[in-house]
Order: C-alpha cells, then sequence, then structure tokens
C-alpha cells in the first residue's frame, strides 16, 4: 500500500530509511549524481564561505583543490568518492531522532527569532545524526520539482560539521516522482552538502536559508533543555528488526529518540487571587504576545560561557477556568 505523504515518517521507520540512505550513499552512482562528474548536469558546491570545512569534509586533500572554483567544472573521482564513504559511514552510526509535530512548530517559532546564529561544539547532542521533523521545515525547489524538507542529517569534521538536507520522495511533486523514489528510496539528498564553522556567525544568503537553518539550530538548543524537552526511546519496526539482526549477527537496530514538549501543569499562586485582591476567573498565557523569547544563561568556568535557553509563555489561572487567548500559534500546553 503506498504510503501517505502527509503523513510524517514514523518514528519507528526512521531505522530502515536510514539504512537505505545508507545504502544510497554506498551506490557507485551516487558520486556522479552528487557532483555532475561528467558535467552534463554540473552541481554549484558551496565551497564560498565554507572552504575550510569542505576540505575537511574531503579529508583535507592536499596536493590538490578539494573542489575547482567553476560550477562547470568536475570534482575528481577519488575525492568524490572519498566524501560519500564517510558520508554513509558517519549516516550508519548516526544517532536517530523524530521530532514530534508540536516540537517541530516551537522550533520553527524560536529559529525565527535567534538573535544570531552559531553554534558551538558542546551544543550537538551527537558527533552524527539523523533528525526527521514531523512536519517540513520548508520547501526547496530542486531540478524541477518542490520538495519538502523534513529530514536533516550531521557529521563531525574538523573545525565544525557538515550538514545534509534530505527530501521525502513520496512528498516531492512532479511528473517523474516515482523514479526518484526507485533511484534513491524513501530518501532524497538534495545536494553535496554544506558546513557550519563551529564558534562562528552564520552568515545566510537569504531568509528561506536562514529559516531552514534557525529551525535545525533552535532544535539543538532545545533537546539541551530537560525542562522543555522529554526525550524517550522507541524501537525499530518488528520486521526491520528481524532482518537487520539476521544480517549483524543478532544485534537489534538503533532505537529512535522520540523527542516532544516536556507538558507541566499550569503555574498558579496559592489560592486564585492575584496581588492585587481580584479573583482569577480565567487563564491566561503569560508572555503570549512575544511567543516566548531566547536567553543567555551563564555556564562553565567563572560563568565566562553562554548557553541558549528559550523561555516559552506559560499558563497563569484556576487550572479549569476557561483559557483566553490573543490567537498567537506557537503552544499551549507549556511549562
Amino acid at each position: 500500500m503506498p504510503s501517505d505523504p502527509t503523513k510524517p515518517i514514523p518514528a519507528s521507520r526512521l531505522p530502515k530509511i536510514r539504512g537505505r540512505a545508507v545504502q544510497l550513499w554506498q551506490s557507485p552512482t551516487i558520486a556522479e549524481r552528487m557532483f555532475a562528474l561528467t558535467r552534463i548536469n554540473p552541481v554549484l558546491l558551496p565551497w564560498a564561505e565554507v572552504r575550510p570545512l569542505m576540505a575537511a569534509a574531503y579529508e583535507r586533500i592536499d596536493e590538490k583543490p578539494p573542489v575547482q572554483y567553476g560550477p562547470t567544472r568536475e570534482v575528481d573521482p577519488e575525492v568524490a568518492q572519498r566524501f560519500c564513504t564517510a558520508t554513509s559511514v558517519a549516516l550508519a552510526a548516526a544517532d536517530l531522532y523524530w521530532i514530534s509535530p508540536e516540537y517541530t512548530r516551537v522550533a520553527i517559532a524560536s529559529g525565527s527569532k535567534l538573535p544570531d546564529m552559531w553554534v558551538g561544539r558542546d551544543d550537538i547532542p551527537a558527533p552524527s545524526g539523523l533528525l526527521a521533523f514531523a512536519e517540513p521545515v520548508t520547501e526547496i525547489a530542486f531540478a524541477g520539482y518542490t520538495c519538502p524538507v523534513t529530514v536533516f542529517g550531521w557529521r563531525m569534521v574538523p573545525g565544525g560539521m557538515w550538514l545534509n538536507l534530505y527530501a521525502r520522495t513520496d512528498q516531492i511533486t512532479g511528473a517523474a516522482r516515482h523514479r526518484l523514489r526507485e533511484n534513491n528510496g524513501p530518501l532524497m539528498p538534495l545536494s553535496p552538502g554544506a558546513g557550519l564553522a563551529f564558534d562562528q556567525e552564520i552568515a545566510f544568503s537569504d531568509d528561506h536559508a536562514r529559516r531552514l537553518w534557525g529551525a535545525v539550530l533552535a532544535t539543538f538548543f532545545l533537546i539541551r533543555q530537560p525542562n522543555l524537552t522529554e526525550v524517550t526511546d522507541t524501537p525499530a519496526e518488528r520486521d526491520y528488526t528481524r532482518s537487520y539482526a539476521r544480517a549483524h549477527g543478532g544485534r537489534t537496530p538503533d532505537p529512535v529518540r522520540v523527542v516532544d514538549i516536556r507538558h507541566h501543569e499550569p503555574r498558579q499562586r496559592t489560592g486564585t487571587a492575584t496581588p492585587t485582591g481580584r479573583k482569577l476567573t480565567v487563564r491566561r498565557i503569560v508572555g503570549e504576545a512575544e511567543g516566548g523569547f531566547w536567553r543567555d544563561q551563564a555556564c562553565g568556568p567563572g560563568w565566562s560561557l553562554r548557553r541558549r535557553l528559550w523561555i516559552m509563555p506559560f499558563e497563569r489561572g484556576p487550572k479549569d477556568a476557561p483559557l483566553v487567548t490573543g490567537g498567537i500559534e506557537l503552544v499551549r500546553r507549556l511549562r
């Protein structure tokens, strides 16, 4: 039965999808598709701002530049294959994260409010990972197709991390969607990727890119907030677990970390009175108009470092009273 492109990837299916993506990066044709080695359909690689990281991602080819300076130039086949192999190895060991619909909306909203865009080594939850949002973060036009972006992967390289975006092939709109799914499997990488250097301001070419990476970085920051984030493990699908065990000497596939909003009881004062003595008869969301905000928390030796925390709005008033809201669509069950 065909999958429903409007529904999120089930968390239990993510290990199987990861396995198909690993096979794709190991296939003999992926380097040619990603790097246009034949010059027929050249791909402009994002080397302008991130060349040091790109050199690291290509395992520092010292005897010649990792890529040439022009959209019609070829990438050396050995370099391209080395890159694809490193990507497949990192993906096979990647931690798996599934982001709930509510959490996805919080990540998009909070990511748009990041005062500046940077990320540190300690902000990354794992050396390599594959993160699936329950809802598309944005859409990208790619080779005549409209691709909702819901899956994101990363791996560490010296000085930063290398990032890849994936589109679900069942969500791509276009006449040749079925052919794309046959050639790529459930996920299709949209480019060879890009690099982000640690502890450096990230410059983006447009608001579209800022929205995308803002949601990803906000997810990293939010995962580290135990008061806001609830992380539970879910096993892989039973059929995949059995086939994986047969192929790997009885081992079970990695569980998926399901990331969701931690719901708390609304904050309430003793009784139902305000400081002025008036009785509270309704519930209100304090800070709803702002929709939440980021705060830099001092940490580290001598409080010299800063950790970003997202401060959510919160409910105030009797638990069973009606909720009065100004219509800001973000999160209703807040801390």
